[in-house]
């Protein structure tokens, strides 16, 4: 009987086993970044798509440039739970006017073009993410990233546009730039992940002896003794 004790408790840690959850982190470089210009005729189509060593955001009464950030999630898995998520670049000088950033994920394939710079399906992470400084900014994403994560996105970007005409211009550098490695534009993404342990089908077997064997010695223990016929 302690044979079929054993197989019952082994058998019922295995099926309550959960393996611990591993944390990773992901520092991912942008798959891409460019910063696009509508001018004249100024009708809200960034034609004019720039890749240099700078992203610039602008808006006057006839020209307006916004930039975007692309980088590839995809190692990801979609059950993963993102404990933290920070998107950090170097700015470029001191700026002022008001300038929002903004995730996007459903045009996000890893190359920026008009769409990404004009589409609404988009998220305003933050309405404003100039202080007048130079620094290198760093921005939690944490909410977007696990959104998108979940929904299968394999790419997701982010977008910085001014919000007024005031003509004050937003500038980072690019991962292109050459600066130092901290200036650069990186999205780092802590998360965890847990399975969860599937028994091996003989479990199954050694589960039923025990159970069985564990029923019929209560059963025995209770029975009261017979009395000796004289």
């Amino acid at each position: 009987m302690r044979f079929c004790n054993y197989c019952l408790i082994s058998v019922v840690v295995q099926l309550l086993l959960v393996a611990p959850s591993h944390g990773s982190m992901l520092a991912l470089s942008p798959a891409a970044d460019r910063w696009g210009v509508d001018d004249l005729p100024h009708d809200g189509t960034f034609e004019n798509i720039v890749n240099d060593d700078q992203l610039n955001a602008r808006k006057l009464n006839n020209y307006e440039s916004r930039f975007a950030l692309e980088f590839d999630i995809s190692a990801l898995p979609n059950t993963a739970t993102v404990t933290s998520a920070t998107l950090r670049f170097g700015e470029r000088g001191d700026f002022g006017g008001e300038f929002s950033l903004l995730g996007y994920s459903s045009t996000a394939d890893g190359i920026i073009d008009n769409s990404d710079l004009v589409t609404g399906d988009t998220t305003v992470l933050y309405s404003n993410i100039a202080d007048g400084a130079v620094q290198v900014i760093q921005l939690g994403v944490q909410a977007f990233i696990q959104s998108s994560v979940t929904a299968g996105q394999s790419f997701v970007g982010f977008r910085v546009q001014s919000t007024s005409s005031s003509g004050e211009k937003y500038s980072i550098w690019d991962s292109q730039s050459g600066n130092s490695p901290e200036l650069l534009p990186l999205l780092t993404v802590n998360y965890q992940t847990s399975t969860t342990a599937v028994p091996e089908p003989s479990s199954g077997i050694l589960f039923s002896l025990g159970l069985g064997g564990s029923i019929l010695f209560a059963r025995r223990r209770r029975m009261p003794a017979r009395s000796a016929v004289s």
